[in-house]
């Protein structure tokens, strides 16, 4: 079956936006790529802002309906007990966003993400991202301040800042693994990578971010 119209346009648009970025991506160079017309991506999504919330919406409202469905799970399942482990969390925050690594067909758009952010028109667009976003931050932010038993969230804010940027650099840049280790590594497989992300981050925020004397430094479990 031969994709819809408007999975054509929103396959181009993804592409070309994260190939030249938001603003340099014309509309005439999207439809020409899209082997359709202005009149068809007005009727679909109303205008070239439009366009690319619903790409956003498109990748992100799947990973983020995993997440938030992980971290439920994982609430249930503790809530007679203690708060979840932080690596747990980390888990099922991270684990939807590396699926993409495994679908050829979204490989471009951890790259669109990255793009975005050095875009002219950077602060238009980050806040059409930023809208899929924010039942995620209000659930996790709390999450993982119980789970560190954390009274005072601002340097629990700078660590999750930093795992974002993490796990972007991580899914776009994978392989520089190679470059670093002068040839001697491979790139691994996303669950690898997950695995060392989240061993990476639960160090770094259980550093600055857990009270002295916490009974819970550390764990050796593997991620959920």
């Amino acid at each position: 079956m031969e994709p819809s119209t408007k999975s054509r346009i929103l396959d181009a648009a993804e592409s070309l936006f994260a190939e030249l970025g938001f603003r340099a991506a014309s509309m005439r160079v999207v439809t020409q790529e899209a082997g359709t017309n202005l009149a068809a991506v007005n009727y679909h999504f109303g205008s070239k802002e439009g366009l690319i919330a619903a790409v956003f919406e498109r990748r992100l409202g799947p990973i983020n309906a995993e997440r938030l469905a992980g971290l439920d799970a994982l609430q249930q399942t503790d809530a007679d007990g203690p708060s979840p482990e932080l690596e747990a969390i980390l888990a099922v925050f991270l684990r939807p966003a590396f699926r993409l690594l495994e679908d050829p067909q979204a490989r471009q758009f951890p790259r669109l993400l990255g793009r975005i952010h050095s875009d002219p028109d950077r602060d238009k667009v980050r806040e059409l991202l930023f809208e899929q976003m924010v039942e995620l931050r209000d659930r996790f932010v709390p999450a993982f301040a119980r789970s560190l038993g954390c009274q005072d969230q601002v340097e629990l804010m700078w660590h999750l800042h930093f795992l974002i940027g993490a796990m972007a650099h991580t899914l776009t840049c994978a392989d520089d693994i190679e470059w670093i280790s002068e040839g001697r590594m491979q790139t691994p497989p996303p669950e690898e990578l997950l695995r060392r992300l989240v061993t990476f981050a639960a160090a770094g925020i259980r550093a600055g971010v857990a009270p002295p004397g916490d009974a819970n430094p550390g764990t050796t479990e593997e991620p959920r």
